[in-house]
């Protein structure tokens, strides 16, 4: 977690099975952004899973995320993209170096992904 720069990795405990953070992502989010003061717009989110031994990673996307009327914070359309083994070094090693993900790792994903994304679920 580091709120300066806006991005938590939430590492799933072993033999969490099927009740998981997945399933409530955006839940999760939410709490992140009241609890560390991170603007949702500003957001990096990912996940740290191991399954079968092996770490696996996953950077979290929203369709939308904001303050809402009751003085929270609601995230919906909430998703997972695998990242690979280079993009997991290179995201430590920057990290490690003192520096924070890009722009393109924002959790709110911007508009025209979002119905790209749609598109494909619905085709």
């Amino acid at each position: 977690m580091h709120p300066a720069q806006g991005w938590a990795i939430a590492t799933e405990p072993p033999k969490a099975g099927c009740r998981g953070f997945h399933e409530g992502a955006e839940n999760l989010a939410a709490k992140i952004c009241l609890d560390y003061d991170i603007a949702p717009a500003a957001l990096v989110l990912l996940a740290h899973y191991v399954y079968a031994g092996k770490d696996c990673y996953f950077l979290y996307r929203f369709v939308h995320g904001d303050h809402d009327l009751f003085g929270g914070i609601t995230f919906i359309g909430g998703y997972r993209k695998p990242l690979d083994p280079a993009q997991v070094a290179r995201l430590r090693q920057q990290l490690m170096a003192g520096g924070k993900p890009g722009p393109e790792m924002i959790a709110i994903q911007n508009p025209i992904q979002a119905l790209r994304r749609s598109a494909r679920l619905f085709l």
